[in-house]
């Protein structure tokens, strides 16, 4: 169309079609100077959406700071941070929006010191001293992170009080006065009734009050076990063993408390004690006592360290039957939404008490005192919507015993799946697969042949609490060891009835 043919329109329509034809012909520089105007003023409307595809990539006064702070206002921290930081040097008032990009780009170094430029400027924002405290939190400084939500909330006007009062809950709890830090949370419940923060104020009060330092449980079942002494294919049973299979009732409780030692640092101690009273065969009988003592550390946010110890006695049919001491190492990573990390190493020294009946040289070669080790990772993830979680593992296991016929390496790995169901029920499901060959050859078998062992192991489970920190489960256990060595092919089946208590899970 041609400015003739415009001429030769009628009409308010007609004109403000020629008038965009019109402006189009003028070429493009116009077009991108006068989008780039529309978009500054759309940029300091604060409406970014609109206003970046105007801007573009002009390099005209004014646009590369509105572009950088519209990415900003967009949540694309990385583009924020990148574009911020070539400005900075020409207009220091951005050092604040620059330390804001880059802690939730996940640079909280580079967050901090951006941060702390603005605030040796002179910068009176609020959000200084407000990210500032987030860092300082993050970092296990409680103390020093409470003074700076306490400026924030003092400066930040009704706009960034509840924030800041409820992460300067937080601090003080963390700093140590947890009376401080409870006060303050429950004063964002009360003056901000309704808003995110008087929720997220409320489950933490929760969990402060569900922290008690004290925890026990109680754990009393009924068992049917198709095959209590793991007999193997072809081995005959002992004239004095009437059956393979029996019911009985076992047992396991738990007392323990917890004491944290400083804002990073917590520890722990538990007495445990287990046992099993068999129907029949009573010379199955076993009782375990344990105590165990840990201690965490958190390293940041989301990074614990956790020593462990323990150490348990068995007894069999009233005659000392093992000692064995464990240690372990974790390192526990919360990645949120993405789930739960757990890195371990462990170490356990098995002693067995009993007198073996073999003749001497046999029994040396049946020695199953020795040390066992055993690393690997686990993961798990929540699954919201379907109500659920499923996890995985995937281990070494090796065991060096004093005689040559149990000492071996193994690869594990295990998958496990929990779902919550309509009127409170609660469905788990639980798989193990372990292949483990032995070092040496079998002693139960003429030539000593090779020993190779696959095992597998599943559990499935439904529980439902009753009353108060009363519940209920049934379970089913199957295991099936194949093994080269016909004395240790066997498969079992348990089934079994368990009502538990627990204070403070």
């Amino acid at each position: 169309m041609t400015a003739q043919k415009c001429d030769e329109g009628s009409g308010r329509a007609s004109l403000l079609l020629c008038v965009g034809l019109l402006t189009g012909l003028a070429g493009p520089s116009m077009a991108r100077a006068d989008g780039a105007d529309d978009g500054l003023r759309l940029a300091a409307e604060a409406r970014c959406a609109e206003a970046l595809p105007l801007l573009g990539d002009s390099a005209r006064a004014g646009v590369p700071r509105a572009r950088a702070l519209c990415l900003l206002e967009l949540a694309d921290y990385a583009g924020a941070a990148r574009e911020l930081a070539a400005l900075e040097a020409a207009d220091p008032t951005l050092a604040a929006p620059l330390g804001i990009a880059r802690f939730h780009a996940g640079d909280r170094v580079g967050a901090e010191q951006a941060l702390q430029r603005a605030e040796v400027s002179g910068d009176a924002r609020a959000e200084v001293p407000l990210y500032l405290g987030l860092i300082a939190l993050a970092n296990g400084e409680g103390a020093s992170a409470a003074q700076r939500f306490e400026r924030a909330r003092a400066s930040g006007g009704d706009a960034l009080a509840p924030a800041a009062s409820y992460y300067g809950g937080l601090a003080r709890a963390r700093g140590g006065d947890a009376r401080a830090g409870h006060a303050e949370l429950e004063r964002v419940e009360r003056e901000w009734p309704g808003t995110p923060w008087a929720e997220e104020a409320s489950r933490a009060l929760a969990a402060q009050h569900s922290a008690q330092p004290y925890f026990a449980a109680l754990r009393l079942g009924f068992e049917h076990d198709s095959n209590v002494v793991l007999r193997g294919a072809g081995v005959a049973l002992p004239q004095e063993i009437s059956s393979q299979a029996d019911q009985l009732v076992v047992w396991r409780a738990v007392a323990g408390r917890s004491w944290v030692a400083s804002p990073e640092t917590q520890l722990g101690g538990a007495l445990t004690f287990g046992g099993s009273s068999h129907l029949d065969l009573t010379s199955f009988d076993a009782l375990y006592p344990s105590v165990s003592a840990w201690a965490d550390r958190r390293l940041d946010e989301r990074l614990t360290l956790r020593g462990l110890a323990a150490y348990a006695h068995a007894w069999v049919d009233g005659d000392a039957f093992l000692s064995a001491p464990r240690f372990a190492l974790e390192l526990h990573r919360d990645a949120a939404e993405r789930g739960a990390t757990r890195f371990f190493g462990e170490l356990a020294l098995d002693d067995y008490l009993f007198e073996s009946t073999d003749p001497p040289a046999l029994a040396r070669r049946r020695d199953r005192d020795g040390t066992g080790f055993r690393i690997g990772a686990e993961h798990r993830v929540a699954l919201p919507e379907l109500r659920s979680s499923v996890g995985g593992a995937l281990a070494y296991h090796g065991f060096w015993a004093d005689g040559s016929e149990y000492s071996f390496d193994a690869a594990e790995l295990e998958l496990s799946w929990e779902s919550a169901l309509p009127a409170k029920l609660v469905f788990g499901a639980n798989a193990l697969y372990a292949y483990r060959p032995y070092r040496n050859g079998t002693t139960y078998e003429p030539g000593s042949p090779e020993r190779t062992e696959h095992e597998w192991r599943t559990d499935l489970w439904l529980g439902r609490p009753v009353w108060r920190q009363l519940a209920v489960e049934t379970r089913w256990r199957y295991q099936r060891n194949r093994s080269t060595a016909e004395v240790f092919d066997y498969s079992r089946h348990v089934v079994g009835l368990y009502l538990s208590w627990t204070l403070n899970p």
